[in-house]
């Protein structure tokens, strides 16, 4: 069993990968991005799960959307398509 902290803690690091994610973005550095989301993001999406700390909500469906707005900002508009699939 997940402690409380544990779970508290993994929800703020996917948060804090989310911001590296949304710079890199912001920088136009898209296979970064996409990097952090696949690499960093969404494992740790999976082990904390979905819910809310201190009115942050993350968990993988965040990640997913961050995913899809990725590909849209690269003007992927067909990968961004693809992921929402």
């Amino acid at each position: 069993m997940v402690s409380p902290w544990s779970f508290a803690v993994s929800r703020k690091i996917t948060g804090s990968v989310l911001v590296a994610v949304v710079s890199d973005a912001r920088r136009r550095n898209w296979p970064q991005a996409r990097w952090r989301l696949e690499q960093r993001a969404l494992p740790l999406a999976r082990t904390a799960g979905e819910g809310s700390v201190q009115r942050t909500v993350f968990g993988p469906t965040n990640v997913a959307l961050h995913a899809v707005s990725i590909e849209m900002l690269a003007s992927d508009a067909a990968g961004g398509l693809r992921l929402a699939d």
